[in-house]
């Protein structure tokens, strides 16, 4: 009894999602394109690049000086960054801040972050396909069944914009085959 009303609560959140997507194709597709570009300037590896490419063409242009000092400046990131646990660093406070596995009595929502899931490789073999991040999945799952009256809400979808086009699988459509 309780797998078919966790079946039909998925089942629900996916048609709700489908349904909000579809409204908004044009507008989330530039947003999320510009984000995507966005990130991508943001990105460490992405100064690396263009330093290394700068200095390619200060070599091409017989700038010599020029390329050894972007050279220089790659190899010290590339050094600092390979060396010193800086994302270490930077998440622990935020970890250690929310304890793991609390001790719940009431839960009135469960919230299945997106990203476990592969839209493509299920689309493809007509069977779930589940990433690194498949501890969400099972975690969520786990929750649902401890708490049947909880609402659930599941977030995601493609974050690759090579599937702009909508080739695979809904992140909402694969949670639901994974929680039947």
């Amino acid at each position: 009894m309780c797998d078919v009303s966790l079946a039909e609560r998925f089942r629900n959140s996916a048609i709700a999602n489908q349904r909000r997507s579809a409204d908004n194709i044009p507008m989330d597709t530039l947003f999320f394109t510009t984000s995507k570009l966005l990130t991508l300037l943001l990105r460490v590896e992405t100064w690396g690049a263009l330093l290394l490419s700068g200095a390619l063409i200060a070599l091409v242009r017989g700038r010599p000086r020029a390329a050894r000092g972007m050279l220089s400046v790659a190899l010290a990131a590339l050094l600092a960054l390979g060396i010193f646990p800086l994302g270490d660093l930077l998440i622990g406070p935020l970890e250690r801040t929310y304890p793991t596995n609390p001790p719940l009595t009431h839960v009135d929502g469960i919230i299945v972050l997106g990203g476990a899931e592969d839209g493509v490789g299920t689309a493809r073999h007509h069977q779930v396909q589940l990433n690194a991040a498949a501890e969400r999945v099972t975690a969520g799952l786990a929750l649902a069944h401890r708490f049947p009256d909880a609402r659930i809400l599941l977030s995601g979808g493609s974050g690759a914009l090579r599937d702009l086009a909508r080739e695979s699988m809904p992140g909402a459509e694969v949670m639901t085959a994974a929680f039947r």
